[in-house]
């Protein structure tokens, strides 16, 4: 992190930082460094850039170099830092409409929110697309589980459980071994779709 003293513009939203306020340099995927301002660092995480000191120690070399699970691992630790566990909007309910005395009320049943519609349109799922820029694509299961559907995404350093229940997405586990997952867990029913999203199948 440095501060801004020739007005630099931050890469994200393209304002123009004030002399003296902080600003971190991120690597994007094409190896340039970028001046990002405090506000839009969420988003350059997101999109898979590197912090600059990071990208620079990933990329020494010499026999000191640390195995590539070490370079994932610190790279899991960061993205685990900035988590922000926020619930996804409720869906705005349809205003009841007026009748008149002659007229009968109309009953309609709530269409219910799929599981992966809910997850695809949590926060979870920009994390899980984030996470697969580092790691590539997890494996995926979608099971029922004793509070709604359970979401299994894992990599081989990796994994998280959410489960899904009424529209709301809860973040309910996570580890580091696959093999720490119970057998049904890990029947892989789902993959990662362009964009990020889940969908059942490969």
């Amino acid at each position: 992190m440095g501060l801004s003293d020739d007005y630099r513009a931050c890469a994200i939203c393209a304002r123009t930082m004030l002399r003296g306020e902080s600003v971190y340099d991120y690597v994007n995927a094409e190896g340039e460094t970028l001046p990002v301002c405090a506000l839009c660092k969420p988003r350059a995480e997101a999109l898979g850039w590197l912090p600059a000191a990071l990208a620079s120690s990933m990329a020494d070399g010499g026999a000191r170099r640390r195995p590539r699970i070490d370079l994932l691992r610190e790279r899991l630790a960061e993205i685990n830092l900035r988590e922000r566990f926020a619930r996804p909007p409720r869906p705005e309910l349809e205003p009841q409409a007026q009748h008149g005395p002659a007229r009968e009320p109309e009953t309609r049943e709530p269409r219910p929110v799929e599981p992966l519609d809910a997850f695809n349109a949590s926060p979870e799922a920009r994390k899980v697309a984030g996470l697969a820029r580092s790691l590539g694509d997890p494996l995926v299961s979608v099971r029922a589980g004793a509070g709604g559907e359970l979401i299994t995404v894992a990599w081989e350093l990796t994994w998280y459980q959410w489960e899904v229940g009424g529209g709301e997405v809860r973040e309910v586990a996570r580890g580091e071994e696959i093999g720490e997952l119970a057998e049904g867990d890990r029947e892989w029913n789902a993959s990662l779709a362009d964009g990020g999203r889940l969908r059942l199948g490969e």
